[in-house]
């Protein structure tokens, strides 16, 4: 399995090249995204790093590469985007996929409509952090009770084997109740 989503995406605009780039770079810069390479038609963005992404519930935090390419047409702008996002060392939720589909959504708006506005994604992904702190919490707590319900039984009956047998088998189960309760939480 690919530790890697990929999306590209094609679309045309009626502002001006250097227009089209100065949106770009605001809105890749209202994300936290750093400008890492710029070409005379190209401009490429990246955030994060392999490590961060085990450490963080911020899916826009995640390892990302981001090639954005102006082509002059006649009378518009071919905006060519490939989106590289690493999800090494993460547990890809729905509504983290959701986020990066309104990056690249309010990207494409942003360009064609010639403002930036991510309010309503910085919005939504509070809530997805939100949401995936308590999977790490539900996890946590299953561990800590598998862990000394196994720790307490191989005590009683001399079988070492309880403990990681049970620690990961309420961490699982405590995982998923976590994500069932992120669930519901995003969807109120």
């Amino acid at each position: 399995m690919s530790n890697w989503i990929e999306e590209n995406i094609e679309f045309q605009t009626y502002l001006s090249v250097e227009d089209c780039k100065i949106l770009a770079l605001n809105y890749f810069d209202s994300l936290g995204f750093k400008k890492s390479h710029t070409l005379i038609n190209s401009i490429d963005f990246k955030r994060g790093s392999e490590i961060q992404n085990g450490l963080t519930t911020n899916p826009l935090k995640w390892m990302s590469l981001i090639n954005v390419n102006f082509e002059k047409n006649a009378e518009s702008v071919k905006i060519v985007s490939n989106f590289k996002i690493n999800t090494k060392n993460q547990i890809v939720t729905q509504n983290e996929l959701e986020i990066w589909n309104l990056v690249i959504k309010h990207f494409k708006n942003s360009l064609q409509a010639g403002t930036v506005d991510s309010s309503e994604l910085l919005g939504r992904n509070k809530k997805v952090k939100r949401g995936s702190l308590i999977v790490v919490a539900w996890s946590i707590f299953g561990i800590i009770i598998g862990g000394g319900l196994g720790l307490y039984l191989s005590i009683i009956t001399q079988f070492t084997l309880l403990i990681p047998v049970l620690t990961i088998l309420f961490a699982l189960v405590f995982l998923i109740i976590g994500m069932k309760r992120m669930n519901n939480g995003l969807q109120q």
